[in-house]
């Protein structure tokens, strides 16, 4: 039987497709690892901050209320976090805390009208 080029390169991209399959299926059923290293757990204190914050987050998330700030202030607790950092994890997690509620109060505001 005779493929032209295009038949070929669409069979061998195929069984590209097919071969890398289980490997990537496998990876993406792999947990993620949230966790800190070990030796390099946070205090109980920043766990419960990083949790609230997590928390607040997906709450102003929800109400479309979740400012860029806070969501930044996030990621650096969840850097901090996977760090071991828990006097940063508890700083960072304050701060999504009260943008957090700050973003959530700012709905209650009139829209403010432009010339």
């Amino acid at each position: 039987m005779h493929y032209s080029p295009l038949d070929l390169a669409r069979i061998c991209g195929l069984a590209l497709a097919l071969a890398c399959l289980p490997a990537l299926t496998s990876c993406a059923l792999l947990p993620a690892n949230d966790s800190p290293a070990p030796g390099q757990s946070l205090t109980p204190p920043a766990q419960t901050a990083l949790e609230q914050a997590r928390a607040h987050v997906l709450s102003a998330q929800a109400q479309r209320a979740l400012w860029v700030s806070a969501r930044e202030a996030m990621e650096l607790a969840e850097t901090a976090a996977q760090a071991g950092d828990s006097a940063a994890v508890l700083r960072h997690s304050a701060t999504v805390v009260e943008l957090v509620r700050l973003g959530l109060a700012q709905q209650n505001y009139p829209p403010v009208s432009l010339p």
